[in-house]
């Protein structure tokens, strides 16, 4: 599973390969990566950028 990250103004952006395993201890891209509930990016970004999990 991949995601791509982009702005809706640059379409450039960053794709990422993620491991199952490895983003259960981030929730908010675990819960997006599993479909279970609708993720916004600022969450997402959120999450990388202070490496909570």
């Amino acid at each position: 599973m991949a995601i791509t990250m982009t702005r809706r103004d640059d379409p450039n952006g960053v794709r990422s390969i993620l491991d199952p395993k490895k983003t259960l201890k981030y929730t908010v891209i675990d819960a997006g990566y599993l479909n279970e509930r609708e993720v916004a990016h600022r969450e997402v970004f959120d999450e990388i950028l202070t490496g909570s999990g």
